[in-house]
Order: structure tokens, then sequence, then C-alpha cells
């Protein structure tokens, strides 16, 4: 497979999972950091089962839905997280 193909599916695959935890928790929006957090929790719950999201996995997810590559999820604005940062939340298109 094609170097580019490959990334291109990882980060719809990427994506594809943010999306699915989105709607499993019945939630209409969400910021990749609570998903980071939650995927945190379950890889401290069983490690070889649930991988962490890296930091480099996450930038991926944010820069797919920002350029619109993944059309399922778009962006809804921003919220300050409990740092002052501003964070990006995105919502189910």
């Amino acid at each position: 497979m094609d170097k580019s193909l490959k990334k291109q599916k990882e980060a719809y695959d990427l994506c594809f999972e943010f999306y699915k935890w989105i709607l499993e928790t019945g939630r209409t929006s969400a910021t990749v950091s609570s998903y980071k957090e939650k995927r945190e929790l379950l890889h401290q719950m069983d490690k070889y089962k649930y991988p962490s999201l890296s930091n480099s996995e996450a930038f991926t997810i944010r820069s797919t839905i920002n350029n619109g590559a993944f059309g399922k999820l778009r962006m809804n604005g921003y919220i300050r997280n409990k740092n002052g940062k501003l964070e990006t939340v995105y919502s189910v298109a």
C-alpha cells in the first residue's frame, strides 16, 4: 500500500473511533482531549486491549477534521479547559 494512502487510512480510522465514541456516550459534541482522557483511563485498566492515544494521533484527529477530510464531524467552536487553554469542540455533522 502506498505510504500516503496508509496515512490517510490511519487518520480516517482515528477519526472514526472518535466519532463512534461521541455517539456511544450519547453526546452530540466533544473535544479530542476528553477522548484522550477516556482512552488513557481504559489503557490503565487493560494496557493490551486499549492503547492510549498519543499526542501525534490527537493532532492527526484534529487536523483531519479541520481540513474537512472526515465529513461526519465538524468544528463547532471553542471552550476553555481547566488550564485556561482554548480547545476546539467537534460535533456530529
